[in-house]
């Protein structure tokens, strides 16, 4: 007897969530929609992060940094926002299933640990207590309402370098760079102000070394608590953050096979040149490219090849454009060339600089690959197109281009 898969996964006890890349749902359980109480169908399409607890993004955007590395990813313990506006402590593994048909996404499994994590931590043991702060891999910081460190746990030398006995008395701006601390400092008043918790993002300075490390900074605000008299920070290094957040904006913006700008940035390049048209009377031209012979390439040698040659013709049209261009694919084998200053003498002879760069045979790993371009170009004298007119106008002038060969060879 034949499974229906789609009805096991809907009736799965522990909820099931399927994202994509950039976090944004795309599918969830019934599972998911009776713990957590949120509509499935209202939220596809929209992007699952401020469900997560401020204080466990870092950890759900580093594990969705590095889960498509791995068959499985690492179970991260995260609290997730209901319905109601409170927060239910889940352990979340995914799967990458970003190539296959009908996914196309992540697989989150979350399991609800709630009831479990009330009976864990507040033993009552301060000696264990102190014993875990200095352990942990966070630093821990005590200031007073002026922002000096009265004490600080181990891993501020681990991470940073510095003495506790020589740092006890400083103040948390001194352990920034120059430039970071007025807005340290700004921080640390805000901290004060706030009668409950605040927090920012800085950088830190290490101590022997010329480097500075980022940290998200999370204060609560206890100078009013007869025992504590103070302001209370701890600070996660967020290094790996960094380098996950910078990784999903390239990929925001640009194309991941060929590196160049995507559709997305390309607009937003076309539109600020525009706007520098109109202010200096300049004129902007526009290249639409599509490739003709890359379906006969991919027929014969395969996808791999087709990217491959994709991948050639994106470093050719770089080379051959000027420095001030912008070159973008803008989807399948249709590449776009936007040049600033560009009059119609200027197009023309860049148009022919392009289709000589293409036109011709590609030395593939699969075998030679022969192909040509279409290259069509509109020009907004002044900027007096929108980045939508100026992309149409180019795109028509491309198909007559093509039509008009076509037409030739009949």
């Amino acid at each position: 007897m034949a499974v229906d898969v789609a009805a096991v996964a809907e009736l799965a006890p522990d909820p099931m969530v399927v994202i994509d890349a950039g976090m944004i749902a795309i599918w969830a359980n019934r599972a998911a929609e009776e713990l957590f109480g949120w509509n499935r169908e209202a939220w596809a399409g929209r992007s699952v992060a401020p469900l997560v607890h401020p204080d466990d993004l870092a950890t759900a955007l580093l594990s969705m940094g590095t889960v498509t590395d791995k068959p499985v990813g690492t179970a991260v313990e995260i609290r997730i926002r209901d319905a109601d506006g409170g927060y239910r402590w889940a352990e979340v593994r995914g799967r990458p299933a970003l190539d296959t048909a009908g996914i196309e996404g992540v697989v989150l499994v979350i399991r609800d640990l709630t009831d479990r994590r009330r009976w864990e931590v507040a033993q009552g043991d301060a000696a264990l207590f102190q014993t875990i702060v200095q352990q942990a891999p966070s630093i821990t910081l005590l200031m007073d309402t002026n922002g000096r460190i009265r004490s600080a746990s181990r891993a501020l030398t681990r991470i940073l370098g510095y003495d506790l006995e020589v740092i006890e008395g400083a103040l948390l701006v001194e352990l920034a760079p120059a430039d970071a601390r007025p807005d340290i400092d700004e921080h640390v008043r805000h901290a004060v102000r706030n009668p409950d918790r605040y927090r920012f993002e800085a950088r830190f300075a290490h101590a022997t070394e010329t480097l500075s490390v980022p940290f998200e900074v999370s204060t609560v605000n206890l100078s009013t608590d007869p025992v504590v008299s103070g302001i209370v920070a701890s600070l996660h290094e967020v290094t790996a953050l960094e380098r996950v957040r910078a990784n999903l904006e390239y990929l925001a913006t640009h194309d991941p096979l060929t590196g160049l700008a995507n559709r997305a940035l390309l607009i937003e390049h076309l539109a600020a040149a525009l706007h520098r048209a109109r202010r200096h009377r300049g004129d902007v031209a526009l290249f639409f490219i599509d490739l003709d012979g890359f379906k006969a390439v991919n027929d014969r040698f395969g996808h791999q090849a087709g990217d491959e040659l994709l991948q050639r013709v994106a470093a050719t049209l770089v080379d051959s454009a000027r420095a001030a261009d912008v070159v973008a694919r803008f989807g399948g084998d249709e590449f776009v060339v936007l040049a600033p200053n560009t009059d119609a003498s200027a197009a023309n002879r860049l148009a022919e600089r392009l289709d000589a760069a293409i036109a011709g045979t590609h030395q593939l790993t699969s075998g030679n690959a022969l192909i040509s371009a279409s290259i069509g170009f509109a020009i907004s004298v002044c900027g007096s197109d929108n980045a939508d007119a100026l992309l149409r106008r180019a795109d028509d002038a491309m198909y007559a281009i093509k039509a008009n060969r076509r037409a030739l060879k009949s």
